[in-house]
C-alpha cells in the first residue's frame, strides 16, 4: 500500500510542485492507499486532468472502506454538479443526500465531510444567483460553527474548508473583506502557537495579501510597474517557507488587481503568472488567468496588445469537454452574431437552444442577449417577457440575488410601460448585494430611459428624480473604497451626462462633459469607449458646426474622429471604424456645403470627403464580408442590419456627389449599397466543378475565406482580402480555375461599364433601345435617373409628389388589393394618376417600343409600374416593362451563360392543396405546351419541389403563396400537407431553374427593409440562381392568371423574348371586356433577364 509515501507526496501537493508529485504518483505499484488517492485527486483537479479525476474517483469508490466509498459518492457527485449539472435541483439532491449523511454519523470524519460539501453547494447556488443573497451570512455563520466544531479533531481537512469560507465570505453577494482579514489573523494567530505543518498556512497568507490589497489599494495609488512592499514582503515569507509557485500565485493575484483598477500593466504580470504556473503544471489557474486577459483585452478591443498576449501566451486548447462549456459556446457564438450585427441569427440560435438548457445561471445570459437581439430588431417582446416571467417564478422564493436582478433589468429594456417599476426592483436589489458596479451602471440606464420618457413628454430632462440617480452613482465612484473598473463607470456616468445635455441641445456642457469622458476612458484603456465617446463628441462639435456656420468645430470634429481611428485602426470595432470614418467625411463635406472653407482649401476637403465616405462605407460593409462563409440568407439579414446603421451615411454620401453634379457617381454610390449582398450571394454559390474541387489554389481560397470571417481587426481584414484578391489572379493564370476565378471576382461595374452592357445587350433588338429608370428618395424627395446607351452621363428627373403621401398612399394600396378590394383603385382617378407621375419623365426619355427595366427604390417596390398611365394609357401598351433590384443584378444575370432551350427540364406544379381547379387547368394546359407531365396533389410535396430546383431548368408553380408582412423571409410556396418553403430555406441552395414562374398569390411582393434591401421570393430565387422570376403582385385571381399564361407560354414558345410575351400577354388581356381593369391584367411582375 506504499507505506511511507503519503508524507513525501503531500510535501510536494503543499509545496505546489505538481510534476514531481504526479510523476512519483504514476510510478506507484497498485492498490494505492486512500489517503494518497484523496491527495492525487486535489491535484488532478488542479492540473485540468478530467479522465485522471475520473479514474480516482472511481478507484476510491472501490475502496475497501465504507467510509472511503461514501466520501468518494459526494467528491463525485459534487465535482459533476459544479462542472456538468449546476442546477438548483441537483444542488437541493446533493444536500439531502448530505444531511442525511452527517445525521447518521455524527462526530465523525464523515460527518463533517457530507456537512462542509453541503455548504460548499450552498455557496454555488449562492454564486450563482439560485439562493436568496440573505442567507448568506447563515450559511457562513453555519460553516464557522462546524469549523469550530472538528478544528482540533481533523486539523489540516478543517484548515482548507476555513480557507473555503473566508474566500466566499470576501466574495460577491455581500463582500465583507474586513471580517475575511480578521478569519485570516485569527487562524494565523493560532497556527503559530501550534505545532502544524506551517506550508497549510500558505493558502492563508496570499489570500491576505489578495484582500489588502483591495482595502489598502483601492485605487491609483503606487507603481503598478513593481510590487507594493507589502505584497514584496509576502512573497518572500511565502518562499521561505518552500513554496515553489509562490511567484506565480503573487502575480496572479497582483497582475489581477491590476486589471480591476483598469492598469493595462496587470496583463505583463499575468503573463509571467500563466507561463509560471504552465510550468509547474497547475493548468487550472493558468487556464483561468489566461481567459481573464483575453476577456479583459476583447472587452477592451485592444487588438494590438491582444495579438501580441497571444503570440506570448499560447497554451494548448483545454480537452475538458462540459456540457457547462457547450453551453457557453453556443453563448459565444450568438455573441458573434450579435456583433456582426446578425440580429436575427443571434436570436435564432438563443432561442433554439434556451429549452435546452440545464443550467440557470446560463439561461438568464441567453435571455440577456435575447433580450438585446430583439430590441435591435424590434421583434414583438411579449413572449421575451413571459420566459422572463417564467425565469423569475422557477427562482421563487429567491428574492435578491444576480439572477433575480439581471432579469428584472432586462425587463426594464424589454417593457417600456413599467420599465421605472422593474429599474427600481433591480437597482433595489443590486444594493442589497452589494454590488456597487451594477447599481452605478442601472442608475445611469435608469436616467437614459427616463430622459428619452421626458423628451417623448417635450418636458425638463433634468428632474428632481433624474439628478438624484446621477448624483447618486457619482457618490458610489467618489467613496474611497474599492470598486472594479471606476474609471470606465465615471466615464459612462459623464457620457450620460452629457447625453441628457444634449437631449436639451446644451451643446456646450455636453461638449465638457464628453471630454473629461474620454480622459477617463483613455485612463481606463476601453478602446472602445474611447471610440463612441469621440463620435459622440463629433456629434455635437458637428452640430455646433451647422448652427454657428463655423468652420472651427468641423476641424475639431475632425480632429477627434482621425485621433480615434488612429486608436482603433487595428482594432475589432468595425461598428465604430465606420461611424468614425463617417463623420470624418461629413466634417469636411458640410464645411464644403456651407462654403466655410477657404478657396486654396477646397481640393483637398472634396478628396478627402470623398475618401472617407467612400472609406465609411467599404468598412461599413465588411461586416458583410466577414458572414461570407456563412449561409446566403444569414448574409442578407446581415445586409439588412447593417443598412438600417448606414441609413444617413447613404443619403449623405448620396448628396456629397450629388451636391456636386456629379451624377455617375450618385449611381456607383447606390450601387455600391443595393447589390453588396447580392454579390455576395452570388459569390457565395459559385461552386467550383466537381473534377477541381481538391485544387490546392481551392484549399488556399477556404483557409483565406475562414480567416476573412474571424478577422480580429478592420486592417487584419483588409490585408486579407487582398491576399484573396491576389489568390484570384492567380487562379486566373491557371487554365482549369479561370472561369470559376472571373466569376467570384465579379464587382460593381462602373457607370460606363454599364452603358457598354446596355449597348451590347441592344445588338439583339431591331432599333429598339434598352432604358433604366433608377429611383432614389433623399429627404423626402423622389428623385428618377435616366439610363441608356445614348447618354454618357445619367438624365435627371425630380418627381414632384410629396414622399410622406406617397407612402402613405402606397400602403393602403398593398393592404387593399392583398384583400381583392381592386375596385377601389379605378384607372381615371387622381389617386392612380398621382402614381402615374412616377413614370412622366418616359414621355421625353423614351421612344414607343424601348423596353423598360425599373429599378424601384424602397416603398416602391411592390408597386406596378407597368399599369400606370402615361399618355391615359398603360406604360405596358407602350413599352415591354421588367424589373431589377440594381443596374449590378441585371448586368450580371444579362452576362450569365444562356442555356439554348430553356424548357428543355420543365417542372409543373399545382394545386397542392387541392382548392385551385382553374389551376389544374392551368398547369394541364402549359404541361402539354412543354411536352411534360404536370404534378398536381399529394405529387405536389416539399421534396418533389425543392428536389426539381436542382434539376430543373424551368419551373412554374400554380398553388398557394405566402407573404410575411414582418419578416420576408418567412414568405413562402404551400405545396402538399401545408408544407411551406421558404424564401430562406430557397436563398440558400444554389444553381437552381434559369427560370422560374410564381403563378400565386403575393409571391412578388417583397419586405421593404429601412435602407437598400428587400426580402420576399423574387430576390431569393434571384440570389440561389434563378435568371429570370415572375411572381404575383397581390391576389390573385385563377381564372385571370390561367388565361394569362395561356396566352404568354403560345408567345414564349413561338420564340418570341419574354419581356414581349409578358407585353403583349397583358395587352391581350386588357383588351377583354371582362379583363379591363388592371387587376386581371396586370398581376405579374417580371424580373431579372428580359430575353
Amino acid at each position: 500500500m506504499n507505506k511511507g509515501t503519503f508524507p513525501l507526496l503531500e510535501k510536494l501537493f503543499l509545496t505546489g510542485d505538481y510534476k514531481q508529485f504526479t510523476s512519483i504518483y504514476n510510478d506507484l505499484k497498485k492498490p494505492i492507499s486512500d489517503g494518497i488517492l484523496f491527495l492525487a485527486l486535489q491535484v488532478f483537479h488542479n492540473t485540468e486532468n478530467g479522465e485522471a479525476v475520473k479514474k480516482t474517483h472511481d478507484a476510491l469508490k472501490r475502496s475497501e472502506s465504507h467510509t472511503t466509498r461514501v466520501r468518494a459518492e459526494l467528491s463525485s457527485g459534487f465535482h459533476s454538479f459544479i462542472e456538468e449539472k449546476l442546477t438548483k435541483s441537483e444542488g437541493n439532491s446533493i444536500c439531502a443526500k448530505c444531511k442525511l449523511l452527517a445525521e447518521q454519523h455524527q462526530g465523525t470524519g464523515l460527518a463533517f465531510f457530507a456537512t462542509s460539501t453541503k455548504i460548499k453547494v450552498k455557496f454555488a447556488l449562492l454564486n450563482q444567483g439560485l439562493i436568496d443573497a440573505d442567507c448568506k451570512d447563515e450559511i457562513i455563520e453555519e460553516g464557522l460553527e462546524l469549523y469550530k466544531a472538528y478544528k482540533n479533531i481533523l486539523g489540516k481537512e478543517t484548515s482548507s474548508f476555513l480557507l473555503t469560507l473566508i474566500n466566499h465570505t470576501t466574495a460577491m453577494p455581500k463582500a465583507d473583506l474586513k471580517k475575511g482579514i480578521k478569519l485570516i489573523d485569527d487562524y494565523l494567530l493560532e497556527s503559530e502557537k501550534s505545532s502544524k505543518d506551517r506550508l497549510y498556512d500558505t493558502s492563508f497568507y496570499l489570500k491576505k495579501t489578495q484582500l489588502e490589497l483591495k482595502t489598502i489599494y483601492y485605487d491609483r495609488f503606487y507603481d503598478p510597474t513593481k510590487l507594493p512592499d507589502f505584497v514584496e514582503n509576502s512573497l518572500k515569507k511565502i518562499e521561505n517557507r518552500g513554496y515553489l509557485a509562490a511567484k506565480a500565485r503573487i502575480f496572479g493575484i497582483y497582475g489581477s488587481h491590476l486589471l480591476q483598477l483598469e492598469l493595462i500593466e496587470g496583463i505583463e504580470w499575468l503573463a509571467q503568472a500563466i507561463l509560471l504556473f504552465w510550468e509547474l503544471d497547475h493548468r487550472k489557474d493558468a487556464y483561468i488567468y489566461e481567459n481573464n486577459c483575453l476577456k479583459w483585452l476583447q472587452e477592451r478591443h485592444q487588438a494590438i496588445l491582444l495579438n501580441d498576449f497571444k503570440k506570448t501566451i499560447s497554451l494548448p486548447e483545454n480537452s475538458n469537454n462540459r456540457s457547462i462549456s457547450q453551453e457557453i459556446n453556443i453563448l459565444n457564438k450568438a455573441h458573434q452574431y450579435f456583433a456582426e450585427s446578425d440580429y436575427y441569427a443571434s436570436e435564432k440560435i438563443l432561442k433554439d437552444t434556451l429549452e435546452e438548457l440545464t443550467t440557470e445561471g446560463n439561461k438568464i445570459h441567453f435571455i440577456n442577449l435575447l433580450a438585446n437581439s430583439a430590441s435591435k430588431i424590434k421583434l414583438d417582446n411579449k413572449d421575451l417577457l413571459t420566459v422572463i416571467d417564467e425565469a423569475l417564478e422557477s427562482l421563487s422564493p429567491v428574492k435578491n440575488s444576480i439572477l433575480t436582478a439581471q432579469l428584472y433589468s432586462f425587463k426594464a429594456i424589454l417593457d417600456k410601460n413599467r420599465a421605472g417599476d422593474h429599474f427600481a426592483k433591480t437597482i433595489g436589489i443590486f444594493k442589497t448585494l452589494d454590488s456597487t458596479d451594477e447599481v452605478v451602471t442601472q442608475l445611469t440606464n435608469r436616467f437614459i430611459h427616463s430622459a428619452q420618457e421626458q423628451k417623448g413628454k417635450k418636458e425638463a430632462i433634468f428632474t428632481k428624480d433624474t439628478i438624484a440617480d446621477l448624483e447618486e452613482a457619482d457618490a458610489y465612484l467618489l467613496d474611497k473604497k474599492w470598486i472594479k473598473n471606476r474609471y470606465s463607470l465615471r466615464g459612462k456616468l459623464f457620457q450620460t451626462y452629457a447625453f441628457g445635455l444634449l437631449l436639451e441641445r446644451q451643446f456646450d456642457k455636453a461638449l465638457k462633459f464628453l471630454k473629461e469622458a474620454l480622459q477617463l476612458f483613455e485612463k481606463a484603456g476601453h478602446l472602445g469607449s474611447v471610440a463612441t465617446n469621440a463620435h459622440h463628441l463629433g456629434s455635437i462639435l458637428i452640430e455646433l458646426g451647422r448652427a454657428q456656420k463655423d468652420i472651427h468645430f468641423y476641424e475639431e470634429a475632425n480632429k477627434h474622429a482621425l485621433n480615434a481611428l488612429k486608436i482603433l485602426e487595428t482594432g475589432s470595432l468595425i461598428d465604430f471604424i465606420w461611424r468614425l470614418e463617417f463623420q470624418a467625411a461629413l466634417s469636411y463635406s458640410e464645411a464644403l456645403q456651407r462654403n466655410l472653407v477657404k478657396e486654396d482649401q477646397i481640393s483637398f476637403y472634396r478628396t478627402e470627403a470623398e475618401k472617407y465616405f467612400k472609406a465609411s462605407l467599404f468598412t461599413a460593409q465588411s461586416r458583410i464580408k466577414k458572414t461570407g462563409t456563412l449561409e446566403t440568407s444569414r448574409n442578407l439579414e446581415a445586409a439588412i442590419n447593417l443598412q438600417r446603421d448606414i441609413k444617413q451615411l447613404i443619403s449623405s454620401g448620396f448628396y456629397f456627389f450629388f451636391n456636386h453634379k456629379r451624377f455617375k457617381d450618385c449611381i456607383e454610390w447606390l450601387e455600391n449599397v443595393r447589390a453588396k449582398s447580392l454579390l455576395y450571394s452570388i459569390a457565395n454559390n459559385i461552386k467550383p466543378d466537381p473534377e477541381i474541387s481538391d485544387h490546392l489554389l481551392l484549399a488556399e481560397e477556404h483557409k483565406i475565406l475562414e480567416a476573412i470571417s474571424s478577422s480580429s481587426s478592420i486592417q487584419e481584414q483588409r490585408k486579407r482580402e487582398k491576399t484573396l484578391g491576389d489568390l484570384y489572379d492567380k487562379m486566373i493564370e491557371d487554365r482549369a480555375l479561370q472561369q470559376y476565378a472571373k466569376k467570384k471576382t465579379e464587382t460593381i461595374p462602373s457607370f460606363n461599364e454599364v452603358i457598354s452592357a446596355i449597348k451590347q445587350d441592344e445588338k439583339k433588338l431591331k432599333g429598339e433601345k434598352l432604358f433604366f429608370l433608377y429611383y432614389y428618395i433623399h429627404q423626402d424627395r423622389l428623385y428618377a435617373f435616366g439610363i441608356n446607351s445614348d447618354n454618357s452621363e445619367p438624365l435627371l428627373f425630380e418627381i414632384s409628389i410629396s414622399v410622406p403621401d406617397l407612402r402613405e398612399e402606397i400602403l393602403t394600396f398593398s393592404q387593399k388589393m392583398s384583400m381583392a378590394r381592386f375596385k377601389d383603385f379605378r384607372p381615371e382617378e387622381s389617386f392612380w394618376t398621382q402614381f402615374s407621375a412616377l413614370i412622366e419623365p418616359l414621355e421625353t426619355w423614351t421612344k414607343p417600343g424601348d423596353i423598360i427595366c425599373i429599378i424601384p427604390y424602397g416603398i416602391l417596390q411592390n408597386l406596378p409600374f407597368h399599369a400606370l398611365l402615361l399618355d391615359k394609357k398603360p406604360l405596358i401598351m407602350r413599352n415591354p416593362v421588367f424589373y431589377n433590384s440594381s443596374l449590378t443584378s441585371w448586368e450580371y444575370l444579362q452576362s450569365k451563360t444562356k442555356e439554348e432551350d430553356i424548357f428543355k427540364k420543365a417542372f409543373v406544379f399545382g394545386d397542392p392543396e387541392l382548392d385551385l381547379k382553374e389551376s389544374v387547368e392551368e398547369v394541364e394546359t402549359i404541361s402539354r405546351i412543354f411536352n411534360t407531365k404536370p404534378i398536381v396533389g399529394k405529387e405536389a410535396h416539399k421534396k418533389k419541389f425543392t428536389d426539381a430546383l436542382d434539376q430543373a431548368s424551368f419551373i412554374h408553380f400554380a398553388g398557394h403563396g405566402v407573404f410575411d408582412e414582418n419578416r420576408g423571409f418567412l414568405s413562402g410556396l404551400s405545396l402538399y400537407n401545408n408544407e411551406l418553403v421558404t424564401a430562406e430555406e430557397i436563398m440558400n441552395r444554389n444553381n437552381i431553374a434559369s427560370f422560374i414562374v410564381l403563378s400565386s398569390c403575393d409571391t412578388g411582393r417583397q419586405k421593404n427593409h429601412p435602407g437598400e434591401e428587400s426580402i420576399g421570393l423574387i430576390p431569393s430565387f434571384l440570389a440561389a440562381g434563378a435568371s429570370t422570376v415572375m411572381a404575383g403582385l397581390w391576389h390573385v385571381k385563377d381564372k385571370d392568371a390561367k388565361d394569362f399564361f395561356q396566352l404568354f407560354y403560345k408567345k414564349i414558345s413561338q420564340g418570341i423574348p419574354k419581356v414581349i410575351a409578358y407585353q403583349q400577354s397583358m395587352i391581350e388581356l386588357m383588351k377583354r371586356p371582362e379583363r379591363a381593369h388592371f387587376y386581371h391584367w396586370a398581376m405579374f411582375s417580371l424580373n431579372g433577364e428580359w430575353q
